[in-house]
């Protein structure tokens, strides 16, 4: 399917998610903020006010830092522009509507009632549910229109209670319940379709009993540690985690040897970074047009392709990482060869940026990579898909290409840290898709009524697996790393798994 997606210039988007972060959202995250500072008064814990407190003027300090950053990279901005000639490079730059990306429509009362799709994409969500549909809601109201989806680059934070707390990977001054166990309960419902794929701020033990994906909340979808879906006849994949070279060719040995909430120290961190059998998995969907590619972590070399002197003025302390070629992902980036999707939404950095990949005349993957959630910040953007998109949604499908992969590949999989053994690349291995149908709908089958870690949701997903032929286990098999199975990235900045990429967590960088 075409699907089409209204640009406009770089300035017009900036403008108008200025307005979006500084009025809906900061009115708020202002009124959240005072919420807490009143609870504060009446807790009697000094150790746990104390922290909160702090944690708030640390917020404030970065509010009133950003500001300032903002104007002062504006400016230096305007004086660049002022005196800029032409680009000396030997890859043709993208163009200002390129790098725009994705506009934030204007919509006429027509358009409101009998308009295409609305998509929202988010960036780190970090458990601020509250403000965040708040913040979605009133845009809708704003702009007159009705967004269908809600997409969320990862850090979502489904945290139930506090043993989900306890394994949450961050600082623990950070460690807040927040809002997402009211979600779970039912005390609230999502009032929009939530889709998200984890980052690596997460309750990582709630999160591994839906290893395919599963609802974590009513109306609130996780993709697993690595899946593709559809919703209104769009192909949507994604990726959690991020890469780390010492754990991807391991196997998910996480919680292994612990009870089903009480992993070991090294499990909780280890537990959100991508694994080669995830990516070989993605892989094997190559021949089927992807829409939209979800993940955390950014594929490596992408700043190549978008304003990178623009990013090092924002972040300083990234140039490092993207001159030795650190900063990233580099299995995303072959599988951003491989896949070449329409769209790239990521997160996990903290910034907005923007990037264009020409793979040819034809074929152009558009990257967009989001904020976390605080004012001031660009954490939200709407997407138009255009009026070939018109009526309503079907609502969450399995793609059955995917199913047929899962079936095909799921003796692959390893619970130790040896890793998965993979089908050579001389083996012939493919996966037979044979499926009539494109698409089955997800079933609302959201429980939380099970001991953990066994979640009923992944059993009947297995049981809906023998319906696409799962394969007796391998005879043999030699275990390979994914470089030898992809073919080489066409773009000589992408970097292969032979380096060393020991990347930089700068998102725990930018929470301490």
């Amino acid at each position: 399917m075409d699907v089409g997606m209204e640009v406009d210039t770089k300035v017009e988007v900036e403008e108008r998610n200025t307005e979006i972060t500084k009025g809906e959202v900061g009115d708020v995250m202002e009124a959240r903020e005072g919420k807490v500072a009143e609870e504060e008064k009446e807790t009697k814990n000094g150790a746990k006010t104390e922290t909160e407190k702090e944690t708030e003027k640390e917020t404030e300090k970065e509010t009133e830092k950003e500001v300032e950053e903002r104007k002062e990279n504006e400016r230096q901005e305007g004086k660049e522009e002022a005196g800029k000639g032409e680009d000396s490079g030997s890859s043709r730059p993208p163009t200002a509507d390129e790098l725009a990306v994705f506009r934030i429509p204007q919509s006429s009362e027509k358009e409101a009632k009998d308009g295409p799709l609305y998509f929202a994409i988010l960036g780190c969500a970090h458990g601020e549910l509250d403000t965040i549909y708040a913040s979605l809601t009133a845009l809708q109201v704003r702009l007159g229109i009705t967004v269908s989806l809600l997409l969320c680059c990862g850090d979502f934070q489904a945290v139930r209670d506090a043993r989900d707390l306890n394994h949450l990977h961050c600082p623990a001054k950070y460690k807040q319940l927040l809002s997402f166990h009211q979600y779970y309960s039912g005390e609230k419902v999502a009032p929009i379709l939530t889709v998200f794929v984890g980052g690596n701020h997460e309750g990582s033990t709630y999160l591994y009993e839906l290893p395919y994906g599963g609802w974590v909340a009513p109306n609130i979808y996780y993709m697993g540690f690595a899946g593709v879906l559809q919703f209104a006849g769009l192909r949507i994949a994604g990726i959690s985690g991020i890469y780390k070279h010492y754990d991807y060719e391991k196997g998910r040995f996480e919680g292994s040897q612990s009870s089903a909430r009480d992993w070991r120290k090294g499990d909780i961190s280890s537990a959100y970074h991508q694994r080669v059998l995830d990516v070989f998995r993605l892989s094997q969907m190559g021949d089927f047009p992807i829409d939209i590619f979800l993940s955390h972590d950014w594929p490596a070399g992408i700043t190549a392709y978008g304003d990178v002197q623009g990013l090092l003025r924002r972040k300083r302390h990234f140039q490092e990482d993207i001159q030795n070629g650190r900063l990233g992902s580099p299995p995303l980036a072959r599988l951003l060869d491989r896949l070449r999707p329409r769209y790239w939404f990521a997160a996990h950095l903290h910034c907005k940026f923007a990037a264009v990949v020409h793979f040819s005349e034809t074929q152009t993957t558009k990257f967009l990579a989001l904020d976390k959630v605080l004012p001031n910040r660009d954490f939200l953007q709407i997407v138009n898909y255009g009026p070939d998109m018109t009526g309503p949604p079907n609502g969450l499908m399995y793609d059955t290409a995917w199913l047929e992969v899962l079936a095909t590949t799921f003796y692959y999989e390893s619970h130790s840290p040896t890793g998965p053994a993979l089908p050579p690349p001389d083996s012939g291995f493919s996966v037979t898709h044979s499926s009539p149908v494109p698409a089955v709908p997800i079933p609302l089958n959201f429980s939380r009524s099970y001991d953990p870690p066994h979640n009923p949701q992944t059993p009947a997903l297995m049981s809906l697996l023998k319906e696409y032929g799962l394969p007796p286990p391998p005879s043999s098999a030699s275990s390979v790393s994914l470089s030898s199975i992809l073919p080489p990235p066409v773009r000589s900045t992408m970097k292969g798994e032979g380096d060393d990429h020991s990347e930089i967590d700068l998102d725990m960088e930018d929470l301490t």
